[in-house]
């Protein structure tokens, strides 16, 4: 496809997968993002999907599902004169220019509508049991160039080079009055592209921003230093993409080979300069098509569709792909940094150095509730939505997420177990050692108590022996103290050989 053909309109999400440390995040909700809101409006209608996938994503009634919450930016109103109110207050909903880097000319200004309805509405996706989140937000350009398009999303998802673009948003409160010597002026001025400059969100007349400003600024990290943030990006440097375009036409303009490319590189980010393998990503099923005039690839940086032609059912085919397959791939994201943050937390508590179990055994518990939610062999009656996923899966590596996670869990089940039956046979040692000194301490106490008896009892018998036996008398009590001794050593000769025999078998 030429670059220079138009897309008549195109959408892109923009996905910024986040964890967060245990029992934080309903206080850094409640104390820092109190513009998030639960979601009023129901992310997904209809029943495509199988009731265990819309219960997911379904927040209210009885079947609402509590593994996972999903909130809506509420903006409040703009006040000029309060210095707390924030720049993406400013710029939601409103047309803004994105002007790309000063290497590429010829893209001196695209316009955009930073979406505020609906799935397209920036929106935050949280599981509190798998600790990880989702922020999403989605921009809306009509009447660009294919190349205009993946220069754009190529600019927009980094997070790092941010001199690489800068947003501009004119006349925010008035936009019918919107001025374009105002961005003129502002683009031709030297210091356009210092950083200091976005620092201007109580200017009445413009707004400059980035997306990764507004990011950090809806979710409260905006200004904070990585290590005081409450939440943690998984990827540093850019976001995930989400594109789909429609392109007007007659029938039979548009073949399947004229869009692969140009998906391949959308759902990427990148553009021409970078010379993918496209024959080998076509066999590798990069590329599918659900419809005659509807593909979609799916890679790890991102996801892109296209549909052409002019049918009622192609130009109406975004509320689609904006409320079903949107919802899809939500979920497979999902799954996917649930496993990935599983596997993190199982590195670094190799990493501690722990010796005891009990945050192992809690990691373990965690792991058996979520692997059932992990992946699904089907998500709708309709093919075609479990194809997307099954594509999804698949090139998200989710699949060998959870078999790597699953091999993992069977080894930590091993060790756990030996060191389960090393703990019972220590316990059984110890329990034994502790019998064994306890029925020796009785016998001794017993000797004792009878030998002290016996003690006690000789003045008496000695007097009364004195006073009423006589002198024949005294020969015949000593024969029986006599035999009395000699049964006693009878009686307790056996228990010291025994007790001798243990002890020189134990030594053996």
């Amino acid at each position: 496809m030429d670059n220079s053909q138009t897309i008549t309109e195109a959408y892109t999400f923009f996905m910024l997968p986040f964890s967060f440390e245990t029992d934080q995040w309903k206080t850094h909700l409640e104390s820092k993002l109190d513009r998030w809101k639960p979601n009023e409006e129901e992310l997904y209608k209809g029943d495509v999907l199988f009731p265990y996938i819309m219960d997911l994503f379904r927040q209210h009634g009885e079947t609402k599902k509590s593994r996972l919450d999903i909130y809506r930016f509420v903006p409040s109103s703009f006040n000029p004169k309060d210095a707390k109110t924030l720049f993406m207050e400013r710029v939601l909903g409103k047309t803004s220019v994105a002007v790309l880097k000063k290497s590429q000319p010829e893209m001196s200004g695209i316009p955009f509508v930073l979406c505020n309805k609906g799935n397209f509405a920036p929106l935050l996706f949280v599981a509190p049991t798998a600790k990880i989140g989702v922020l999403s937000f989605c921009i809306k350009v009509e009447n660009i160039t294919i190349g205009a398009l993946k220069a754009l999303n190529g600019c927009l998802c980094k997070q790092r080079d941010l001199d690489e673009y800068q947003c501009v948003c004119l006349r925010p409160e008035n936009q019918a009055k919107s001025d374009k010597d105002i961005l003129q002026s502002l683009i031709g001025s030297d210091d356009f592209w210092k950083s200091d400059r976005r620092k201007t969100w109580q200017r009445e007349e413009y707004v400059l921003w980035t997306l990764k400003g507004f990011a950090d600024g809806v979710l409260a990290t905006f200004g904070k230093k990585a290590e005081e943030r409450a939440i943690h990006y998984f990827n540093n440097d850019r976001m995930h993409l989400f594109t789909y375009c429609f392109k007007e036409e007659n029938v039979g303009e548009t073949k399947r080979e004229d869009v692969v490319p140009e998906l391949l590189r959308l759902s990427r980010g990148v553009g021409d300069d970078l010379m993918l393998p496209f024959e080998q990503l076509e066999r590798e099923d990069g590329v599918i098509q659900v419809y005659g005039n509807v593909c979609f690839s799916v890679s790890m940086e991102g996801t892109a569709a296209m549909a052409w032609g002019n049918s009622p059912f192609v130009k109406e085919f975004q509320s689609s792909f904006g409320r079903t397959y949107f919802v899809v791939y939500m979920l497979a994201l999902l799954q996917r940094y649930t496993l990935f943050n599983i596997e993190n937390q199982l590195n670094m508590l190799e990493y501690s150095g722990k010796q005891d179990d009990e945050e192992l055994w809690e990691l373990i518990e965690l792991i058996c509730r979520l692997k059932v939610n992990c992946y699904y062999t089907d998500v709708s009656f309709y093919s075609h939505y479990s194809q997307f996923y099954q594509h999804c899966c698949k090139h998200l590596n989710v699949i060998e997420a959870f078999n790597e996670i699953d091999g993992k869990v069977g080894l930590l089940k091993l060790t756990t177990e030996r060191n389960m039956d090393k703990f019972m046979k220590e316990s059984e040692a110890q329990q034994a050692q502790f019998k064994e000194a306890t029925e020796k301490s009785l016998n001794i106490t017993n000797y004792v108590i009878s030998f002290l008896t016996v003690l006690t009892t000789i003045p008496v018998v000695h007097d009364i022996i004195e006073t009423r036996v006589s002198h024949p008398m005294r020969w015949s009590f000593g024969a029986g103290a006599v035999v009395a001794a000699i049964l006693f050593i009878v009686m307790i000769y056996p228990r010291i050989s025994n007790k001798s025999k243990k002890t020189k078998n134990d030594e053996k």
